[in-house]
C-alpha cells in the first residue's frame, strides 16, 4: 500500500491501530504510531519527510512480526489480511493530543538534524531520514578520541535508524580508531 494511501485512511483513524507488513516488521503511520506509543508500548518513532507527499513529515515506527502477540494480545483484532492487521485502539485517539504530540516528535528529529549536521560528529545516527549527511569529520575526529570517547560514541550510536552501509563505516571509523589507541 502507498504511505499516500495509509495516510489517507490515518487521518480520518479515531480508534484504531493499524500495521503494515513491510518484510518482517510491522510498520505503524501517524495516528495508529500515536496510539501505539501512547497506549501500548513506548518505542522508539522515527520521522521522515515524503517528497511525494510535498514533504509533510510522517512520524511511524516498526517492530518485528515475531513480537505481534507480545505487544497486541491484550488487544481485539478487528481485521487481518496478508499485508495489514487492525486492532481497536484501548482508549480512542485523542485528535488534539496526536497533533501535539505529532509536532513535539517532528520537533525532536529536527533538533537531532541540526545538531548533527551542525558538529558532524555522528551523521548516521539522523532520525530524519532524508536529512543531508556532513562529508567532513569534526576537528574532534575518532584520531583523537580518548577510550572512553570511543565507548561514549559506540553507546550512543542509532543502529536502529542507520542503513546496514552507515552501520558499516561507523564500525569501521571504530575499528580504525581502537588499532591506533592500541
Amino acid at each position: 500500500m502507498a504511505i499516500h494511501d495509509i495516510l489517507q485512511t490515518e487521518d480520518h483513524n479515531e480508534s484504531l491501530i493499524v500495521m503494515h507488513a513491510e518484510g518482517t516488521f510491522w510498520h505503524l503511520y501517524d495516528r495508529s504510531c500515536y496510539a501505539f506509543a501512547t497506549q501500548v508500548s513506548q518505542m522508539h518513532v522515527h520521522v521522515r519527510p515524503y517528497k511525494v507527499l510535498g514533504g509533510r513529515k510522517v512520524c511511524w515506527l516498526g517492530f518485528p512480526m515475531k513480537y505481534t502477540e507480545k505487544y497486541l494480545s491484550a488487544l481485539t483484532l478487528v481485521e487481518e489480511t496478508d499485508k495489514q492487521r487492525t486492532y481497536k485502539a484501548p482508549l480512542p485517539l485523542d485528535v488534539e493530543g496526536y497533533s501535539r504530540w505529532h509536532q513535539e516528535m517532528v520537533s525532536a528529529a529536527e533538533k537531532k538534524v541540526a545538531t548533527n549536521y551542525a558538529s558532524c560528529a555522528s551523521p548516521v545516527a539522523m532520525v530524519m531520514e532524508d536529512a543531508p549527511a556532513c562529508d567532513t569529520p569534526p576537528a574532534s575526529s575518532l584520531h583523537d578520541m580518548t577510550s572512553e570517547q570511543v565507548i561514549n560514541r559506540i553507546r550512543d550510536y542509532e543502529l536502529s535508524t542507520s542503513t546496514p552501509m552507515q552501520a558499516f563505516f561507523f564500525l569501521a571509523e571504530i575499528k580504525q580508531q581502537l588499532k591506533k589507541m592500541l
